[in-house]
């Protein structure tokens, strides 16, 4: 007999969504209890649109002359079958993914659906998602799920242009059919010309609360009619668009220029924003003239090469404007033929460039990434993990493109992080590996029982230099947690070898490191247990002199009655 939890259908959703696909069809023949459960469960994400369809009739695929399959029906279902089929199984689904360039072959299939559907009522009644990715346009097939109970919609083109057409019959399919989105995503190549009939769209959503769009050079009218209509918008992302065929690796990709210099708009509840800018500027006017105060993450980056100015403008605008912040990465997205490597150096970013986001302190990750290494030392560490102590992740550039040289901070350093932020898990930084000398802090010398990785990035590291690495490392990280690093192999070089090439060296020093960290954990351990029985032993003998004492104070000639008194 059943236990009668598992016919409570909260419990078993829980359940068998953690089981794959094979069990939850096994499942649907328990019982009927179990059989709506798991249909529900099996059907709620569509992704697999020819097995959903061979329920409704066989579906048979075939392989055109091209190579492309195409999937058919045979026999033919009729009005009736779609009745009985859109009752027992379309009502479970609430998402569905459509990947143009594997599912190409069901066209035909929906081209049959679409003739004997009822236009009446949806498709998929319970729907609330569509998550489309085309290289071909297909908008027609989209019309077909869409309707007003969908509220998150995300479509993606890739490979080529749309034409301006296009875009607008997708905003007004969209503007018309599903006008309680609370999710709206759309990636394309970012042509300016898009923005007037997706600024209809934006202004028919007052339900939104994520939006992502296309890095258009100027996105100012798109904000402003967010401030005026999505007062719950919380989400706000202008993304780097797909790459089109036609694009050249060695030129930028198109970036917002512009958000708006003379307006200042209210965004109260954004919490995240994403932006692909041209320069540290763009996003700087942006920040200044809002205060974001409920804003939690920012993703940035750019496509040009900052200077130490513009950098200090930055994070000073961040800090003043965003003190809420608590995740923030800033990034690079230049070609590699672009960034010279005879840059001044006096280009080097400093600490003292980026100091102000400190000012911000509930910061639990940050990334930082510049073409160039930055020019950091111990010091600026010790600084950044005693301002931060609720850090879990940091990353300071430690996978440059130039290969230019700068100061940075010993092995050591990382042992600040343990002193003072609990719960580090994640450090990506550049390493000084030479300096040898043991810190006089012994405050830093210790280890965090929840640090997970150390990427070294392109940190050198010699032969002679290995053993001492290793035995630093081995001091500071538990023989649980990894070491990783980007630096490049020497194809001439034997991967046995490890004294060829900074990538060899950095894999043996990784072994080596784990090994005497477990040695070290060990000696720890019988340490502590010496320790412990040492405490035993003492409190034993304080015990024991304390009984001494209390003979030596008896009276001669008495005795214990045996009830603790002395007659």
């Amino acid at each position: 007999m059943m236990h009668r939890v598992l016919c409570l259908p909260e419990i078993l959703v829980i359940t068998l969504s953690f089981t794959d696909r094979k069990d939850q069809k096994r499942c649907a023949l328990v019982c009927q209890e179990w059989c709506e459960v798991a249909l529900d469960v099996l059907w709620h994400e569509l992704s697999d649109f020819p097995a959903f369809a061979n329920l409704l009739s066989p579906v048979k695929k075939k392989r055109k002359s091209s190579g492309i399959f195409e999937y058919g029906f045979d026999p033919q279902p009729g009005v009736k079958a779609w009745g009985r089929f859109q009752s027992k199984y379309c009502r479970r689904v609430r998402k569905i993914i459509f990947n143009g360039n594997i599912d190409t072959g069901i066209i035909p299939l929906l081209n049959v659906i679409s003739r004997i559907r009822s236009i009446s009522t949806p498709m998929f009644p319970n729907l609330k998602s569509i998550d489309w990715r085309d290289a071909y346009s297909r908008f027609c097939e989209l019309n077909l799920f869409m309707h007003e109970g969908v509220t998150e919609c995300e479509v993606v083109v890739e490979g080529h242009s749309l034409h301006l057409h296009e875009v607008q019959l997708l905003a007004e399919a969209l503007q018309a059919q599903m006008p309680r989105l609370t999710l709206l995503a759309i990636n394309t190549t970012p042509r300016q010309e898009y923005t007037e009939p997706l600024l209809e769209l934006i202004r028919s959503l007052p339900d939104l609360e994520t939006l992502s769009l296309p890095a258009f050079s100027n996105v100012s009218d798109v904000v402003q009619a967010l401030a005026s209509t999505s007062k719950s918008l919380k989400t706000l992302r202008f993304l780097q668009g797909p790459p089109d065929d036609d694009d050249d690796d060695d030129v930028p990709a198109m970036a917002v220029d512009e958000m708006g210099l003379c307006t200042c708009v209210d965004l109260p509840m954004l919490a995240e924003l994403e932006l692909f800018v041209t320069s540290y500027a763009v996003a700087t006017t942006f920040l200044d003239k809002h205060w974001l105060g409920a804003l939690h993450i920012i993703q940035l980056n750019i496509t040009s090469i900052e200077d130490r100015k513009s950098t200090r403008e930055l994070f000073h605008a961040l800090s003043v404007n965003c003190p809420m912040l608590d995740n923030l990465a800033v990034g690079f997205a230049i070609p590699e033929m672009q960034i010279v490597d005879d840059a001044p150096r006096r280009d080097f970013i400093t600490f003292k460039d980026f100091e102000n986001i400190l000012h911000c302190k509930t910061m639990t990750s940050f990334e930082f990434r510049t073409p160039f290494a930055l020019d950091l030392c111990d010091e600026d560490i010790q600084t950044v993990a005693i301002a931060w102590p609720n850090l879990k992740r940091i990353t300071l550039s430690h996978d440059p493109t130039s290969a230019i040289d700068a100061p940075k901070p010993s092995l050591w350093s990382i042992g600040h992080f343990f002193a003072h932020c609990p719960q580090i898990e994640r450090i990506h930084l550049l390493m000084d590996t030479t300096i040898r000398s043991e810190p006089t802090d012994t405050v830093m010398i210790q280890c965090s029982n929840t640090f997970e990785l150390l990427d070294v990035g392109k940190s050198p590291l010699s032969d002679a230099d290995t053993s001492s690495a290793a035995m630093i490392l081995s001091r500071l990280l538990l023989p649980s947690c990894s070491i990783v690093h980007k630096c490049n192999r020497d194809n001439h070089s034997d991967d046995d070898d490890h004294s060829g090439n900074d990538a060899g060296r950095w894999d043996g020093m990784a072994k080596w490191t784990s090994i005497l960290s477990e040695m070290a954990l060990a000696i720890h351990e019988k340490d502590q247990m010496i320790l412990d029985m040492e405490d035993r032993l003492h409190s034993a003998n304080a015990r024991s002199l304390s009984l001494l004492r209390v003979l030596e104070l008896e009276p001669e000639g008495r005795k214990d009655d045996g009830l603790g008194h002395l007659v």
